[in-house]
């Protein structure tokens, strides 16, 4: 039987366990009461910093945010790990009014922005957002991250920005999002949902991982249960896999030192990497951006061979991976 067709054969039209943020709903479960604190204190102009590890549902909760508050292109979502060098906050809200906006640059009031990765800015970052929220471009900025770093942001910006930790969803939460997920499905039991849920470290995204390969597994192998057995020998796998000691790297990177451009002094942007409409395709995006290179290289090695080859223009290094809703 195909991987792609297991769950269709238990009666489910598309993959019960995707990973992709909102795939079903946007309910954030477990963390119902956050999200509407979150909620309030941006109605509130307020500044948040959400922090937690990969995996614990950083970006279901900006989607939810999305569904809250778009609708009317005041939201600015932007992930900061696609910028290597100033993030071009000038260049987020000249872009909402597409050629004009840049042209006459036109920028926008009350705008709430959205920065995924913001563990990827520095203080001169932060400096400049807080003086956008100030000059009343932006109603609420969210930074969601990995880690909350005090010592980058300026001090009047540690006074106002409130932190907000992800905490652990318990066992009953694991169970009620996995049984949101599949209904009354017999492959796996309340017990065997909390036991491979503290097994993968309490991590709801790596719960679904793990829930959907022991139920394609017992599929594929005509069992009727996903056994306690069967956890232990897939996920203790895993994990030795996930421990094996990696090759030290061959040589030492520099460390990239951050430029000032030309267009804000402080600013530049990262090759632009084109996101669809659907918020989840950041996900999958990640290694995009690195194939712009290779792609001009052979280009280039084209144009040298034939010279009736028209040459492609690159893209430019200041446009932006930005979505507006």
């Amino acid at each position: 039987m195909e991987d792609k067709i297991w769950y269709r054969e238990l009666g489910y039209y598309n993959n019960p366990f995707s990973i992709k943020p909102a795939a079903f709903t946007d309910k954030v479960h477990g963390y119902e009461e956050l999200v509407n604190e979150i909620v309030t204190n941006i109605h509130a102009s307020g500044l948040l910093f959400i922090e937690g590890d990969y995996g614990e549902g950083k970006t279901t909760i900006l989607k939810r945010l999305i569904n809250e508050f778009g609708g009317h292109r005041k939201v600015i979502y932007f992930s900061c790990n696609r910028i290597e060098q100033r993030l071009n906050v000038k260049k987020l809200l000249n872009d909402k009014y597409g050629f004009f906006g840049r042209l006459l640059d036109l920028q926008p009031k009350n705008m709430i922005l959205l920065l995924d990765e913001a563990q990827m800015l520095d203080d001169k970052d932060y400096e400049k957002l807080m003086r956008y929220y100030e000059s009343g471009n932006f109603l609420s900025v969210v930074f969601v991250g990995k880690q909350y770093d005090p010592t980058t942001l300026p001090e009047r910006l540690r006074r106002l920005i409130k932190v907000v930790r992800l905490e652990k969803l318990s066992n009953d939460d694991a169970v009620k999002l996995i049984k949101l997920r599949v209904g009354s499905l017999q492959l796996l039991d309340d017990e065997t949902i909390a036991y491979v849920f503290n097994k993968v470290g309490m991590n709801p995204r790596m719960l679904l991982k793990a829930c959907e390969e022991l139920c394609r597994m017992a599929f594929e192998r005509g069992d009727k249960k996903v056994t306690i057995q069967m956890v232990d020998k897939l996920l203790n796998v895993k994990l030795n896999v996930d421990k094996a000691p990696m090759a030290a790297p061959v040589a030492h990177v520099k460390p990239v030192v951050k430029e000032e451009p030309a267009e804000e002094k402080l600013f530049v942007e990262k090759d632009e990497v084109h996101l669809e409409d659907d918020f989840e395709e950041e996900l999958e995006a990640e290694e995009e951006v690195y194939e712009e290179k290779p792609k001009q290289e052979a280009r280039t090695e084209n144009n040298l061979q034939n010279p009736k080859a028209v040459a492609v223009e690159p893209k430019s290094s200041n446009s932006v991976d930005t979505d507006y809703y």
